[in-house]
């Protein structure tokens, strides 16, 4: 690893393909950078306005700001929720630059695992520290799961960002969730950001996308790609057992600037455009990266984000697969209970939806100034903003639930099932730019970890006749429908429908709206009237999701109604059109309900009710 430092800023420069970490840091500016290996193009997100500090003490908002914000910290031993939750026997991957700092005392002994060994890295360690830091002697770096005294809490594997894929698919039997605060760069590289060029010596702003595809736009946002159907396979191949937490991404709105007033640029060109000044890289007067002037028949492309709007803005790895959880960004909150008329978002945080119409991001969390450990030393912490953060804020909160659901005996939920569970119980971020229900901005909202623990309690530990809560797994055959009824209890009803999906076929059209699923199954509740679930337009990205038919891009699919009276007879039903290429399995989350009694007060228990699990292990054990 080669170490490069300008005014205030580390870049780490790795042989890889152009990758992006999703953190913008607060004091000094540091960031992280990677080099393509055939571009030598460097990129590094953009930093927020230096801080000035000379320790933790100085700063306002901490970890332990974050884990307020998804209710993390009431899961705790001795807090609100009475449940003593730290992450203890959970085992979670850390994907990042480089290696966790094991040895720093935010970490108890033994807590992480170096796999990869390629050296210490800042934004690995700050990630981590995020997920279990102890929180001592620094109470404020406090990470979402961990007992706060070094003695309990989850595990960590540390490895670096180098053949993800394939270490993902040898590492999927020995762990139970796995955080990537990283991703693809796309379109601009920032407000202003400039690189070093060598063709014609100065810096200049970089644009990623392929100008002869689109010259508007950078094609690969949103797409479905490769690595898209690599993370799916992945999670649909390794039993549905991996949670896979991606950051978002923090490119909305970036836009040429020209900062150092060259009137110059540098794109990707197919062949030498016209009016190049120079070639940067690639064969000559061939496909490569040439700076060009920004004003002639070479037009500079537009903002990130469909012109500056910020919708379509996810980069196209890991973030546009179908079975992970994508996270996006929101300033510090702190108000109990929950309030989404109140919630901001962060200015950074990217936007979807994916080409073919999908959510993303899933669902948000804190990704503002959070104070963590860091690798110059045992005792070293900076704050870092971005997706990068607000990812591992969920992934924390993801591995207190976790140890929730084996408490209430179902020790082996699936991945669907676990994505379900964090959607069905966000709360919902109204204030724009985001609307009622699931958006391109905010997906389903906030998480909430205290919502979701009840949720859990509620429908696996109380007696069935009095749940209000309902979890059931399930397999849909071709040509079948599965149907569940209950009792509304008065007020809100809702269900949420998660799949693991086999994974498709990559797209490479410039926002290609042919939809990715393979097994496209379907949710409604019919009552007095047919519900129907929450869809978007992604040609009209900004528009409220709408309740009017059926959702045939999402494998998340949630039936919202605002209200049903007491006593009312409602039934779920999940059926499909298209033909499954297999058996499905699926997830059902419904609330506001309860199993009807049938006549003669006996009580009509659903046999996949809480804790039938198809043949799976009771146990989540390390692979032999």
């Amino acid at each position: 690893m080669t170490q490069y430092e300008d005014t205030g800023c580390v870049h780490n420069l790795l042989s890889v393909s152009v990758l992006a970490f999703f953190c913008v840091a607060a004091a000094g500016k540091m960031v992280h950078a990677q080099v393509d290996a055939d571009s030598k193009v460097l990129h590094a997100i953009p930093g927020l306005s230096p801080a000035t500090s000379t320790g933790y003490d100085f700063y306002s908002v901490y970890n332990a700001k974050a884990a307020d914000s998804t209710n993390a910290n009431e899961l705790r031993p001795g807090e609100a929720a009475g449940l003593n939750l730290t992450g203890a026997g959970v085992r979670i991957g850390v994907w990042d630059a480089g290696d966790v700092r094991a040895s720093h005392e935010n970490f108890r002994a033994g807590a992480v695992t170096i796999v990869d060994s390629v050296g210490f890295d800042n934004h690995a360690t700050h990630v981590a520290g995020t997920i279990i830091g102890d929180g001592t002697p620094v109470a404020a770096a406090r990470g979402m799961a961990s007992d706060g005294l070094g003695a309990s809490g989850p595990t960590i594997r540390s490895r670096d960002f180098h053949d993800d894929m394939t270490e993902m698919a040898s590492d999927v039997g020995v762990l139970d969730l796995s955080n990537h605060s990283y991703g693809l760069i796309r379109g601009w590289e920032g407000n202003g950001v400039e690189r070093f060029t060598e063709c014609i010596a100065g810096n200049r702003e970089w644009w990623y996308g392929n100008y002869d595809v689109s010259s508007t736009e950078d094609h690969s946002f949103g797409s479905y790609s490769n690595i898209s159907v690599a993370v799916d396979e992945v999670i649909h191949d390794g039993n549905n057992l991996l949670l896979s937490v991606w950051s978002a991404g923090n490119d909305r709105g970036d836009v040429y600037a020209d900062v150092g007033e060259t009137d110059q640029w540098v794109g990707y060109f197919n062949s030498v455009p016209v009016g190049a000044v120079c070639q940067e890289t690639g064969v000559v007067d061939e496909a490569g990266f040439y700076v060009v002037p920004n004003e002639g028949t070479t037009v500079v492309p537009l903002a990130d984000g469909d012109g500056g709007t910020g919708y379509d803005t996810i980069p196209n790895g890991g973030q546009t697969a179908k079975n992970v959880v994508v996270v996006g960004a929101m300033l510090d909150y702190s108000t109990d209970p929950h309030d989404g008329t109140t919630m901001a978002l962060a200015a950074f945080s990217s936007f979807g939806g994916t080409d073919d119409g999908r959510l993303a991001p899933h669902v948000v969390g804190n990704g503002f100034l959070l104070m963590s450990s860091t690798a110059a030393t045992d005792s070293d912490y900076a704050p870092y903003s971005g997706t990068s953060m607000s990812s591992p804020n969920v992934t924390g909160t993801a591995a207190l639930l976790l140890e929730h659901w084996d408490n209430q005996g179902l020790t082996n939920p699936t991945a669907a099932a676990q994505k379900g569970l964090l959607v069905h119980t966000a709360t919902d971020v109204t204030k724009g730019p985001a609307n009622p229900g699931p958006d391109y901005v905010t997906g389903y909202g906030m998480v909430n970890g205290r919502a979701a623990a009840d949720f859990i309690t509620e429908a696996l530990a109380k007696p069935v006749e009095a749940r209000k809560e309902h979890f059931h797994q399930e397999t849909l055959s071709d040509g079948a429908t599965h149907s569940k009824t209950f009792r509304a209890t008065g007020g809100p009803v809702k269900a949420t429908l998660v799949w693991t999906d086999p994974p498709g076929t990559a797209r490479t059209a410039t926002d290609d709206r042919t939809s990715v699923l393979v097994n496209d199954l379907d949710l409604r509740i019919e009552s007095t009237t047919t519900f129907f679930p929450w869809s978007l337009d992604v040609n009209n990205p900004a528009n409220s999701a709408v309740r009017t038919g059926k959702n045939n891009v999402d494998n998340i699919e949630q039936v919202a109604i605002d209200n049903l009276y007491a006593g009312t007879t409602f039934t779920v039903i999940v059926d499909h059109d298209t033909a499954l290429i297999n058996p499905q399995e699926f997830s059902l989350l419904v609330s506001g309900a309860l199993v009807p009694e049938p006549a003669g007060g006996v009580l009509a228990i659903v046999a996949s009710v809480a804790l039938l699990f198809l043949g799976r292990p009771w146990c989540r054990c390390a692979a032999s």
